[in-house]
């Protein structure tokens, strides 16, 4: 109604203060394009000066896979957060963006690392997914640069504040990572266990997963892929793609294409294989 008067009026004041305050804790809850459709119905001009609504633009662009774009809003909203005197906290959210950047885009692990800890040390300790996102990054970087011994560390740090936190949000990422690390750690059973828990906690009580869990279903797909109960694989793989497509974010889609393709392959279903890493392919450029 705030951005139907404004679009009417020409006074954005009100919408804008309104998605102040809610855009935050629709990121967290993974209602991404509700909050780009909210800064879409904004004139550019005003979400580009204004620090606040620059950094949640960033944040639908970087999980979509437009890191070019979401980088551009970081540098723009570090730079009115700078001229509007922001609050540390605020510019401890902003840190994770370009953080995630330097990991995904520019595969920079010790930028993203070091943006990472200075979140970190900017976060409030009730921010709890900014911090989750700031833990994953880190221990992906980590991984890459150091030990997966201390990436499994930094990726526990990640889960225990995720159980924490009112919403799975960024949680589930972490989730994935820590499962992936443990598996290729030689903690399989650990990792098996960690992702189906997850699933009791993402379904309701009807029996319906939430569609953020199509990524622990995915990655329970490898895993019994990997031990070769591919029928199994099978399985958490088509609940994980039906997820991915309710979900409707590219990376999820490009995730769950990615790894179903080794299970179609390994059954024998050779074209359906190449066509999941076809449309893997063509999400990425996207």
């Amino acid at each position: 109604h705030a951005l139907a008067i404004a679009a009417a009026t020409g006074d954005y004041a009100d919408a804008e203060r309104l998605i102040r305050l809610a855009a935050e804790d629709a990121i967290h809850r993974g209602n991404l394009t509700m909050v780009q459709g909210w800064l879409d119905a904004l004139p550019a001009e005003r979400v580009r000066g204004d620090g606040e609504l620059a950094t949640f633009k960033g944040w639908v662009l970087a999980p979509s896979g437009d890191l070019a774009q979401a980088e551009e809003y970081a540098d723009l909203a570090e730079a009115r957060l700078a001229e509007e005197g922001a609050s540390t906290a605020a510019m401890g959210r902003l840190f994770v963006l370009p953080s995630f950047v330097a990991l995904l885009g520019h595969q920079d692990y010790a930028a993203a690392s070091d943006l990472a800890a200075r979140a970190l040390d900017a976060l409030g300790e009730d921010m709890l997914h900014w911090r989750i996102v700031a833990l994953w990054a880190r221990a992906e970087s980590l991984e890459r640069t150091i030990s997966i011994d201390a990436a499994i560390e930094a990726w526990r740090a990640g889960w225990r504040r995720g159980r924490a936190a009112a919403s799975p949000g960024f949680a589930v990422t972490v989730e994935i990572s820590l499962a992936s690390a443990l598996n290729a750690h030689g903690q399989r059973r650990e990792a098996v266990a960690l992702c189906e828990e997850a699933l009791d906690r993402l379904t309701d009580d009807l029996g319906r997963p939430s569609p953020i869990a199509s990524l622990i279903y995915s990655r329970l797909g490898m895993l019994h892929y990997e031990a070769n109960q591919l029928e199994q694989a099978y399985h958490y793989h088509e609940e994980g793609l039906a997820l991915s497509r309710q979900l409707g974010q590219v990376g999820s889609l490009m995730f769950s294409q990615g790894l179903a393709a080794p299970t179609l392959h390994a059954r024998g279903d050779t074209a359906a294989a190449l066509d999941a890493l076809h449309a893997a392919s063509l999400v990425a450029v996207q």
